[in-house]
């Protein structure tokens, strides 16, 4: 299980604590799930990028893939991945990359919450990510496959 919450400290520095954790037994009714951090580490961004609302998934090799916006005062709202493989050393994770910058600002109050990624099974072996950027002083969506 990954999680990604956001947290901020100091002077307003924003920071992401990405963590992993090792499930070692899952029982009872309903069900408890027993488990520890297996590894973790903060991704930051320089100045006053922020991302919201990472979304993830998990491919039968163990590749995992995060998506997630990003937006800052010289930054319209734009969709980067992040990627960690199975090889790389513990509370590693790859540089985050653009899939698309968004062209233009939004006028859009409300942001960042429409996050998604998939997996299209074994066979196949693609994790399919989805999130939103501004264009036109709105929003749209992409799909991409990482």
């Amino acid at each position: 299980m990954n999680r990604f919450p956001l947290h901020t400290i100091g002077d307003g520095v924003h920071l992401w604590l990405w963590g992993q954790i090792q499930v070692a037994n899952f029982q009872g009714n309903p069900v408890e799930v027993i488990g520890s951090l297996y590894q973790s580490r903060y991704i930051s961004f320089a100045g006053d990028q922020a991302a919201s609302f990472g979304a993830f998934m998990q491919d039968k090799n163990g590749r995992m893939v995060m998506v997630f916006d990003t937006m800052s005062s010289n930054l319209n709202p734009s969709i980067m991945v992040v990627s960690r493989k199975v090889s790389d050393s513990l509370g590693s994770i790859g540089n985050a990359r653009f899939i698309i910058k968004g062209p233009s600002e939004t006028f859009d109050t409300r942001w960042g919450d429409f996050e998604a990624a998939s997996y299209d099974g074994f066979s196949a072996n693609h994790i399919w990510v989805a999130s939103q950027y501004s264009i036109s002083g709105d929003w749209a969506t992409f799909i991409a496959r990482v």
